[in-house]
């Protein structure tokens, strides 16, 4: 019989208990005018003691394609990679587990010139103690209805643009202008946008809706400043799952429980088997995430007996006094019981 484990519940629930803030740092490396195809750089100096999770944005400003890959060593000592998709723009995002001692590297290929290109790193460390080294960190967060601008650069910034509808009607856009142009970015409703961007000095980032609506746009634009230690704008909560051998089901593990108002959040999630020759997969769902969507990550992603992770980076509302949980269980046969051995990461960055 196949055997499938599902990460089957993202859940609000009522209140069980407070889960404390963890710390925050930054990652920002900037690669200017380059002529040839970037080798395998590291981007971070990696985690020490113990792996570390990270939400990496890549974004590419250039009139001359150059095909970043991001490469790392996941927690189970297996090589992964992911590579920006250029169809429009070159942009990646990706949530990742770094085992102790390794570096996540970028690199590039296929540039054929003759114009040069810029290639920006940015990304956020997400730690269970320690201090904060967010400082250089901003947010701009706020509502927009028909038009708005929500962010003007004094000097050139790269970001990470979160943004998500409450209404079917009307057509949401986001537009920023990069030190090669102005670009657009649709956001569809029932798939929150969330994008690296990058803002040239002098120039803004605006929600729109050429149908003039009066449709609610929630946003939320993290900016990476120079990284500094030191507190800054945001709260993470985590909830990590490693090395488990059997489903937490029927049991929720909190992530955090929320206060009396409504908390939007960017949910951050990492799972995967350690790699083995059985037949049992593992299937990951994610539901219940309020007002934005009630399954925005398609249910049944498989994490195989390779031990390749699957994910899913997304906002949503955690209304008051409930708690974001989570926990695993047997897709087929007994819903517990032993399973081959996985790790699951949950982060929950608080605007």
């Amino acid at each position: 019989m196949l055997w499938k484990k599902m990460l089957a519940t993202l859940a609000l629930a009522p209140a069980l208990c407070l889960c404390a803030g963890a710390s925050v740092s930054e990652i920002r490396q900037n690669f200017f005018e380059q002529t040839a195809n970037l080798p395998a750089t590291a981007i971070m100096a990696g985690p020490t003691g113990e792996d570390g999770s990270y939400l990496i944005a890549i974004y590419e400003s250039s009139t001359s394609v150059a095909i970043p890959t991001l490469r790392w060593i996941d927690e189970n000592g297996v090589a992964q990679a992911q590579t920006a998709s250029c169809a429009r723009l070159c942009q990646l995002l990706a949530f990742i587990r770094v085992q102790a001692g390794t570096q996540a590297t970028v690199e590039t290929s296929g540039y054929s010139g003759p114009a040069s290109y810029s290639l920006y790193v940015s990304g956020l460390g997400f730690w269970r103690t320690g201090t904060q080294r967010q400082a250089g960190l901003r947010e701009a967060t706020g509502i927009a209805v028909t038009d708005k601008l929500i962010y003007t650069a004094a000097a050139s910034i790269s970001g990470l643009l979160v943004a998500y509808v409450e209404s079917s009607q009307g057509q949401q856009s986001v537009t920023w202008w990069d030190e090669d142009g102005q670009r657009t970015a649709a956001i569809p409703f029932g798939s929150p946008l969330v994008t690296p961007i990058r803002v040239a000095g002098g120039t803004s980032v605006r929600v729109f809706d050429v149908t003039q609506t009066k449709t609610h746009v929630w946003y939320g634009l993290i900016l990476f400043g120079a990284p500094a230690p030191g507190s800054g704008p945001f709260t993470d909560y985590e909830y990590n799952m490693l090395n488990w051998t059997n489903a937490s089901y029927p049991n929720f593990e909190t992530v955090f429980t929320n206060g009396a108002n409504p908390a939007t959040v960017l949910v951050a999630t990492n799972f995967a088997e350690q790699s083995n020759s059985g037949s049992v997969e593992e299937a990951f769902n994610l539901v219940g995430v309020g007002a934005v969507n009630p399954s925005p990550c398609p249910n049944g992603l498989l994490a195989g007996t390779a031990g390749s992770p699957v994910g899913c980076v997304l906002p949503f509302t955690v209304l008051p006094n409930t708690s974001m949980q989570v926990r695993t269980i047997n897709q087929k046969g007994s819903p517990w019981g032993h399973s081959p051995t996985y790790s699951a990461e949950v982060d929950a960055l608080q605007f």
